[in-house]
């Protein structure tokens, strides 16, 4: 595990809830900005059309120098239902994805305005660093007809042995009451799903890390999703073609759940921690998940790596330790370039300010 000391770069995002982080690919925009490197990310507490912010480094100053930090407009189809807690920014094929966490509130229910995945064209951006909004194009959906259905069904296909929700899971996320939507009352059996990490392969395969549900045994889950650039174009759903099991659960606990996944140079890098987080102010457990399963509210946040899981067969895959953070829980976000890791961490100061954190790790990894 690395133990050198890491270099901290504070940014104001306002909101600054961060979460995800994703290489920045188009050169035009780049060059335009003189920028040698750059990262997008994702605020989870507004809509997904206000969530959207570029970290850009200035080419010819030194890595712990010359970042700027900025919020790109963007508009949302019309008509279009409420949006909320984008977790994951992902590449593929020129176009941005942005994954809600299709989660719920910690004492639930599971909310409609987080079932939905957002995408734009990133050859498209260069205007919008002038005013002109993003178009976003977003699918959004029930529990019946998204990914909700499509993971639940493939952990059970799979025959994923998970931990299981306890009385006050269940009472939060897996009942509703009588005026609930047909389409978002989940099935008999249905796990909340805790979507925080996603990335993509070249042919479109996506690695989607789950925060919740996790192994029986407290292992952190992948679930392998095919088509889902062809569903957010309003194609059929996605079909699970592997879940993995993770070797990666970091100290004080023995149940982590994905915070943020990366896949580079034929790894596959991921930050694990606690199931769900304490308050932000008081530091005490409110959420029902860790009522129930308190063994899962202090795993140190952890990154961890390993051979890239394959696409077409289930594996229980070891992982080696990179880097622990047993003073920042709120590790959110990983992007490798430039043959080192960055990664980003929702802070809050626990008065009113609130920064985004971005910490550069050495260039051996």
């Amino acid at each position: 595990m690395m133990a050198e000391k890491l270099k901290r770069l504070t940014f104001d995002l306002g909101p600054n809830e961060a979460s995800g982080l994703e290489s920045f690919h188009n050169q035009r925009v780049l060059a335009d900005r003189n920028w040698d490197v750059a990262f997008w990310t994702v605020l989870d507490d507004v809509s997904v059309h206000e969530a959207i912010g570029v970290l850009g480094h200035r080419d010819g100053e030194p890595l712990d120098r010359g970042w700027e930090a900025e919020r790109l407009p963007a508009t949302l189809p019309e008509p279009q239902d409420e949006t909320g807690d984008a977790e994951a920014v992902s590449h593929h094929a020129g176009w941005i994805y942005i994954f809600g966490s299709h989660f719920g509130s910690k004492d639930g229910p599971l909310q409609r305005k987080r079932q939905f995945i957002a995408r734009f064209s990133e050859g498209e951006v260069a205007a919008a660093f002038a005013g002109s909004p993003i178009a976003l194009q977003v699918r959004q959906t029930g529990l019946q007809d998204g990914l909700h259905r499509v993971i639940n069904d493939a952990l059970r296909e799979h025959d994923v042995d998970l931990c299981q929700p306890g009385p006050l899971v269940r009472q939060a996320f897996c009942q509703t009451d009588d005026g609930t939507p047909a389409d978002m009352r989940p099935s008999q059996g249905d796990q909340p799903i805790n979507i925080e990490g996603a990335d993509f392969l070249s042919d479109g395969a996506a690695f989607v890390g789950l925060r919740w549900p996790v192994a029986a045994d407290g292992r952190p889950i992948v679930v392998v999703l095919q088509g889902m650039p062809e569903w957010v174009a309003d194609g059929d759903p996605p079909q699970a073609s592997a879940v993995h099991l993770l070797d990666a659960i970091g100290d004080n606990g023995s149940l982590a759940g994905v915070r943020d996944l990366a896949i580079a140079g034929g790894r596959l890098h991921v930050v694990t921690g606690n199931i769900d987080s304490r308050d932000k102010r008081s530091h005490q457990i409110t959420s029902a998940l860790l009522k129930d399963h308190p063994e899962g509210a202090d795993t140190v946040s952890t990154h961890f790596r390993c051979e890239l899981p394959p696409t077409d067969r289930d594996t229980e895959s070891d992982a080696e330790s990179v880097r622990a953070f047993p003073d920042l829980p709120r590790i959110e976000g990983i992007a490798v370039e430039f043959g080192q890791v960055f990664y980003v961490s929702d802070e809050d100061d626990g008065v009113d300010m609130r920064f985004t954190n971005f910490v550069i790790a050495s260039p051996d990894q």
